[in-house]
């Protein structure tokens, strides 16, 4: 099961940051689109726009499993950018959709836990300038998302890990640019 995931990553969580959307250096509001594997959590594609569109969410789906077996569902909010495009083009690939119930974030925590996760990891740290530097700055991320916080996990996502050189995000490495890694993995919803 894939969830998709499209926000200027507000944040709803009791917890979390008040509605704060992310804005560039120009106070331009971007929205990033995100694909996230249920299964391994890891993010299969994603995408980041200023002005989005059901057509170009239509897309992203499909630049999400251009060549890969196509997932059984999609599991995503109810945002109106999910229009008619791409309702069809999911159903044209044969995808499920899963809609979670209105003003219900807490159904879909995987992917409400790693926008939190960016938040705090990542784009507090960061004056994002533009829409090319947040691909950027995302990409980076993601990179460490997927190889050392699956070695600070520990067995849960060691294929993934196996691919890092010995010695590589052991205790309190260092992340990102810099970044402190964490020193646990904790599943499902943040606080």
């Amino acid at each position: 099961m894939a969830g998709c995931h499209l926000r200027p990553f507000v944040l709803s969580g009791p917890h979390e940051y008040h509605h704060r959307p992310l804005a560039d250096i120009t106070f331009r509001v971007l929205y990033v689109f995100l694909v996230l594997r249920h299964d391994r959590r890891r993010v299969v594609h994603f995408n980041v726009t200023t002005s989005p569109t059901a057509r170009w969410a239509a897309q992203q789906i499909v630049e999400a499993f251009p060549f890969e077996e196509v997932p059984r569902f999609v599991l995503r909010d109810r945002d109106s950018i999910y229009g008619q495009d791409f309702r069809d083009r999911v159903k044209g690939m044969e995808i499920e959709e899963v809609l979670i119930a209105p003003r219900s974030p807490w159904q879909n925590p995987y992917v409400e836990r790693l926008i939190g996760s960016i938040r705090r990891e990542c784009l507090d740290h960061v004056i994002v300038l533009n829409e090319d530097h947040l691909l950027h700055v995302l990409d980076e991320y993601f990179g460490y998302y997927h190889e050392a916080r699956a070695l600070v996990a520990g067995s849960q996502f060691a294929d993934s890990a196996a691919r890092l050189p010995a010695g590589a995000g052991q205790g309190y490495g260092q992340g990102v640019s810099g970044w402190p890694a964490p020193l646990l993995y904790a599943s499902g919803l943040s606080s």
